[in-house]
């Protein structure tokens, strides 16, 4: 079996994990950290698969999402073909950022206007009827498009 199949596998392993992150925490920075617990988890997971054997030793020094996330931009399969592709790199790190500022300035507010730079990057024609609602349908709508993203599959609008 392919690295490739392998992590399709692992998306419908993962999926239930990322459903109920969806469905669980209420408000929109819950979510959003929710989300990046989640994008975390598969950033490891994609590190364990395409490293193997190697993975835990790489695991073992406690990187940092942002690390975690750097080393799996420069993975690639058998084939050459990045396992993470450069747009979505792009948001992760937003969402990164995002997440630091909820979790690293006090009484930091979240603005539509930096919710949707960090959808944009994997989104460039989001629906006006996501444009025009509030921050909790934004966020909702970015978790629908990265988790699949994630392991590869392309997200209708």
């Amino acid at each position: 079996m392919t690295k490739k199949e392998e992590l399709s596998k692992l998306e419908y392993k993962m999926f239930s994990q990322a459903m109920r992150g969806f469905h669980e925490p209420e408000g929109s920075i819950a979510r959003i950290l929710t989300i990046h617990l989640i994008t975390e988890a598969v950033l490891e997971k994609i590190i364990g698969l395409i490293l193997d054997r190697h993975a835990s030793a790489v695991l073992s020094v406690s990187l940092s999402y942002r690390q975690k996330l750097e080393l799996c931009s420069k993975l690639q399969f058998e084939d050459g073909e990045r396992v993470l592709n450069s747009s979505v790199v792009g948001s992760l790190k937003k969402l990164n950022t995002l997440r630091n500022n909820l979790a690293h300035k006090l009484d930091h507010e979240v603005t539509k206007e930096e919710l949707l730079s960090v959808f944009y990057v994997i989104e460039p024609n989001i629906p006006d009827e996501v444009l025009s609602s509030d921050l909790e349908v934004i966020v909702k709508s970015y978790h629908a498009h990265i988790f699949p993203l994630m392991f590869g599959r392309k997200v209708s609008t």
